[in-house]
């Protein structure tokens, strides 16, 4: 896997080529799964009770779509990665 994103076996490790074809809901729920985690890591680092990173202003349409667009891009990777990039698009790093 090529971003070393391993919290994705918790959730299913689905390459690209899977992701692809998975139906939207199943994406929405893995999305959600996967990123809810990782933005209450970010807030308690932060020690912020705001939305430092703007992600309650984000749909799951748009994390759908990004992984969506990742994936397409890089079909050897996982989606965990393209999650991963879309995460850091919410942080600004």
């Amino acid at each position: 896997m090529s971003g070393g994103v391993h919290a994705s076996s918790l959730l299913g490790d689905h390459t690209c080529p899977q992701w692809l074809r998975m139906q939207v809901p199943a994406k929405q729920a893995w999305a959600k799964s996967f990123l809810a985690p990782l933005t209450l890591a970010l807030k308690s680092i932060h020690g912020s009770k705001r939305d430092a990173s703007g992600e309650a202003s984000r749909t799951t349409g748009e994390a759908v779509a990004s992984i969506d667009s990742y994936c397409a891009a890089h079909p050897n990777n996982m989606a965990a990665d393209g999650a991963g990039a879309y995460f850091k698009t919410l942080v600004g790093s």
